[in-house]
């Protein structure tokens, strides 16, 4: 029955439809631009990588003991590609420059990760704490390389919160900004010198796309600043005199963490015996200078900092915590004064009154 009823009618036949040509065996080299297009929209990061480690491997051969993400450079791909046709680079793009840049990253990796080169001889050993962190680096930075690749769809990540979730050491967050501050200066220098071979290398974004790029990798670098600051100052002490300063802070009521404005209080034991003391009121946006007058330093009595020269300290209102704070916790005591005198609010006398909204940002022993 089925034979008779079809029988008479027209078979379509299904066409396979060809599968899209992607990848770099497909890219076009006939056009500078097209190829450009290509490889940042059509060759998958694996590839990029792939294809770089075997340019590396041919004319860099002791430097390929580098994790994977050091060698996914796209800009280095299409140079590479381009100077295979023998045709002219663009006026605007420098090939050699990119090429010693490329050069120059591997040995920077090698150098700060002190690898063995592949003629060394390795040493069978179990794996050190120093080896672990530079791991645990390793993979995370992998990590924030694939939402840099896709950043337009991550522009609410933050960096801050991501080493937080894992509690990543000082020396981790510090490893991951040196890292990520010659991108940032490259894409300064984009933006604001517009050099003629970076406005070729990243043609494919818009005015306006670079300068969102450069604040996405500046949140990178400054959001690794605040944590690193945090971590300085929770960092246990040595307390040569536990007992009494236990006493002393005991009724203390301090903010201990300001996750609005990522900065943490340092441990409060410190600022017994100490001359100078930073504080930030995080709901009223003031930040003081305490200035001892005592040779012991302050003391502290119930939430009341002691022992302070009203006539030296000093308070500001801050209009912009994000920016200011970082540069207090950094900076010289000279530099602070002139970071302070830059400040465009009123400086005020302050009190030596502590509350649950203050964070105690830093001291100085001097």
């Amino acid at each position: 029955m089925a034979l008779t009823a079809l029988r008479g009618k027209k078979v379509k036949r299904k066409v396979a439809r060809a599968k899209a040509r992607t990848g770099i065996a497909h890219v076009p080299l006939n056009s500078f631009e097209a190829m450009v297009n290509y490889v940042h929209s059509e060759v998958p990061r694996k590839e990029i990588i792939t294809y770089n480690k075997s340019y590396a491997k041919k004319h860099f051969k002791n430097l390929m003991n580098c994790e994977e993400w050091v060698f996914f450079k796209p800009t280095i791909t299409m140079t590479i590609l381009w100077k295979s046709t023998g045709q002219e680079f663009p006026v605007k793009w420098d090939s050699e420059r990119a090429l010693n840049k490329f050069k120059s990253s591997l040995e920077k990796y090698q150098r700060d990760t002190n690898q063995e080169t592949p003629g060394m001889r390795k040493k069978i050993q179990t794996k050190s704490p120093t080896d672990i962190i530079k791991e645990r680096t390793s993979d995370f930075i992998g990590g924030v390389e694939e939402i840099l690749d896709h950043w337009t769809r991550n522009e609410s990540y933050s960096i801050f919160d991501e080493l937080k979730k894992i509690e990543a050491p000082y020396i981790m967050a510090k490893k991951v900004n040196d890292f990520y501050l010659p991108l940032r200066n490259e894409l300064t220098e984009l933006v604001h010198d517009k050099t003629s071979d970076l406005l070729e290398n990243y043609s494919h974004l818009s005015s306006k796309d670079q300068k969102k790029y450069l604040q996405f990798v500046d949140d990178i670098i400054s959001d690794s600043d605040k944590y690193m600051a945090t971590k300085k100052a929770t960092r246990a002490i040595r307390k040569p005199k536990v007992r009494t300063a236990d006493k002393q802070i005991s009724r203390l009521k301090y903010l201990k963490e300001s996750k609005e404005y990522k900065v943490a209080s340092i441990n409060p034991l410190s600022v017994v015996g100490s001359y100078r003391l930073f504080t930030f009121n995080a709901k009223s946006k003031i930040l003081s200078e305490l200035i001892s007058n005592s040779t012991k330093g302050f003391e502290v009595s119930g939430s009341t900092i002691k022992n302070v020269d009203s006539t030296e300290s000093r308070e500001i209102t801050l209009r912009n915590p994000d920016k200011t704070l970082p540069l207090i916790l950094s900076n010289t005591k000279r530099n602070i004064d002139k970071v302070w005198a830059e400040l465009t609010t009123k400086t005020r006398t302050t009190n030596s009154r502590i509350n649950s909204n203050t964070i105690l940002l830093r001291i100085f022993d001097k």
